[in-house]
């Protein structure tokens, strides 16, 4: 019980950790409000284009609020075209 504790308190503190890096939040790349962000949504940021494949795990073309979180660090930066 102690171990499945602990390891729930880690999976809780890496999350939100993950979570604070990320200087652009989920909310604001989804545009349109519809609880994901598209790859249009995530084009207009160079970091989260690139890492888009990867962090779309269900493959649906689209990512979740968990999906964005496995991504490297969104910053304010907008992707150069």
């Amino acid at each position: 019980m102690k171990r499945l504790i602990l390891g729930f308190a880690l999976g809780m503190s890496a999350a939100t950790a993950m979570a604070a890096e990320h200087t652009v939040s989920f909310s604001e790349l989804d545009v349109n409000r519809d609880g994901a962000i598209t790859r249009k949504e995530a084009a207009s940021f160079a970091a989260l284009e690139k890492a888009f494949d990867t962090a779309d795990a269900n493959n649906n073309g689209l990512l979740d609020p968990a999906e964005y979180l496995s991504t490297e660090p969104v910053g304010r930066a907008p992707a150069t075209r």
